[in-house]
């Protein structure tokens, strides 16, 4: 994300942020089969909406900058995923996995 931030304009960068929550929505209904409530989805549209009208408005990207963004969102939702599900499996919180994931 980092490199897309030092690519991208700092607009561009916060939408991309933003546009993390629909794209981790989508993933978990396609690979876990997770579903939301009524309300969660329209929340999850307001901020969809909100994300098209800034990158209307925010039209500064080139293509080396966009690959870049969207290797950074595809790489940090399967890492959400991932952590999500490892948390579910062992029954663990975000500390504890950490704690027993990451070296001294």
């Amino acid at each position: 994300m980092n490199l897309s931030l030092m690519l991208n304009s700092v607009g561009f960068y916060q939408i991309l942020k933003l546009s993390m929550i629909p794209i981790v929505c989508v993933m978990k209904w396609i690979l876990q089969s997770k579903y939301y409530s009524r309300e969660v989805e329209m929340a999850v549209l307001v901020v969809v909406i909100g994300v098209v009208v800034c990158t209307i408005m925010d039209v500064k990207v080139n293509a080396k900058s966009f690959i870049c963004a969207c290797v950074a969102v595809f790489s940090t939702l399967m890492q959400q995923i991932s952590i999500c599900s490892l948390q579910k499996k062992y029954s663990i919180g975000s500390f504890e996995l950490l704690s027993r994931t990451a070296p001294i």
